[in-house]
């Protein structure tokens, strides 16, 4: 595909590239519970791919602004040790950024996670050749659904070649997050939302897995066939 032709395509990353889901969900559920705070993971998961702020002024709010910040050191440290060593990518990361490469588009990340963890997932990932831009959330003021950081990436990929902004994620967060940052959304079911709950929040495709999503991408690009998978 020509230059003139590319469009730049940000991602997400947890829950999108990585199966990380469940973990962050249980962490969260035991760092709360160590200070007191007995939530389900069903009632967690309502905010998964949320700004963790904004999660835990919704979560706390009589006790938000005493218990956030020790709360997000907390968590991130459980994190670390107990869960980031047992994530795993999901099938066909590689060949879906190849294949979107050798397009012509421009690819970027853009994910609240922080750096040393996004350089955790990179390794067994093995896409960092193919990656243009990547933005964490310490690099933003606002994360999730706030468009900052899509925005941010954008506009290290976003040139005079390009012919649209595509934003895949797999939470409402991240579909809102893309149309405030005038992208268009597209949807991936490994953070546990519900093809429905994706397009009511305004996602133009929702794909199953990996190798359904390189087509919906292909297919809205202009540089493959349409598929008959979920659209709005």
């Amino acid at each position: 595909m020509k230059d003139a032709n590319a469009s730049a395509i940000v991602f997400d990353v947890e829950g999108t590239l990585v199966d990380c889901v469940p973990q962050t969900i249980e962490c969260w559920r035991q760092t709360l519970a160590a200070r007191g705070f007995d939530f389900s993971g069903d009632e967690l998961h309502r905010y998964s791919g949320m700004d963790a702020k904004l999660m835990l002024s919704g979560l706390l709010p009589d006790d938000y602004k005493t218990v956030t910040k020790p709360l997000l050191a907390e968590q991130g440290e459980r994190y670390r040790e107990k869960f980031l060593p047992s994530v795993k990518p999901f099938a066909g990361v590689r060949d879906l950024f190849k294949t979107l490469a050798a397009d012509g588009h421009r690819l970027g990340l853009a994910t609240t996670c922080q750096p040393d963890e996004l350089r955790s997932y990179l390794r067994v990932l093995d896409i960092t050749d193919y990656v243009s831009a990547a933005v964490c959330g310490n690099q933003v003021r606002r994360e999730k659904p706030a468009p900052d950081m899509i925005k941010l990436a954008a506009a290290q990929l976003v040139s005079g070649m390009s012919t649209g902004l595509y934003v895949v994620g797999d939470t409402p967060y991240d579909a809102a997050a893309a149309l405030a940052a005038g992208g268009k959304p597209v949807g991936t079911l490994g953070g546990g939302f519900s093809a429905d709950q994706l397009i009511r929040a305004g996602c133009v495709r929702v794909a199953c897995d990996l190798v359904e999503l390189l087509a919906e991408l292909r297919s809205l690009a202009g540089t493959g066939r349409p598929r008959s998978g979920r659209k709005r």
